[in-house]
């Protein structure tokens, strides 16, 4: 939905032209350190920061990160999971509002001392409007059954991700969540892609 925002040059009016079907996964942000760094929680790090102002650096990509270019990186979860795995990265604090099944002992930015800090990508399923309910109601139940199936929750939740297989109506909900916020930080930096 954002689109309708990004691109002042859309085909379809980006609000109207969907219909949801399921939110599927969630993909929580994870402040990752190199490990040389000898920054061991999110709490070291804000020390760290605050006495050796302006010394640490952010970086867009986790290869920096691990190679030692830069000190840390904000990425999605299932992008560093094998990394964080491997000891390449340690993993100080995850975006979500709950703690991730993969990493169970990293705590949330919210338990570190950020209240009220949520940030996560996720996917989801549309339709054209206009779609049958009948239809959107069978996609919804076949996606939400296979996201159900153990073998397939086990590998998405080890990868990283959480599973929710939320109704349309749940997915209609996080679609008019996110648009003020982001819209507001997409218009205010005016970001735009042509």
């Amino acid at each position: 939905m954002l689109n309708g925002i990004l691109f002042s040059d859309l085909p379809y009016d980006a609000k109207k032209a969907f219909a949801p079907v399921i939110k599927a996964i969630v993909n929580p942000q994870v402040l990752v350190v190199n490990p040389k760094a000898g920054i061991k929680s999110f709490q070291d790090y804000l020390a760290y920061n605050k006495n050796h102002p302006g010394k640490l650096s952010l970086a867009p990509a986790a290869v920096d990160v691990i190679a030692g270019h830069v000190d840390a990186t904000l990425i999605t979860l299932a992008a560093v999971m094998e990394y964080v795995k491997a000891g390449n990265l340690t993993a100080l604090a995850v975006t979500t509002p709950y703690r991730s099944k993969a990493l169970p002992n990293v705590p949330t930015m919210a338990e570190t001392g950020v209240p009220n800090f949520k940030v996560e990508s996720w996917q989801g399923y549309v339709v054209p409007t206009g779609t049958p309910p009948e239809i959107i109601s069978k996609l919804h139940h076949d996606i939400a059954k296979v996201l159900g199936e153990p073998e397939v929750r086990s590998r998405l939740e080890d990868m990283g991700f959480g599973v929710t297989g939320a109704s349309p109506a749940e997915l209609e909900a996080t679609l008019k969540a996110e648009e003020a916020p982001y819209g507001k930080v997409i218009r205010t930096a005016g970001i735009s892609v042509q």
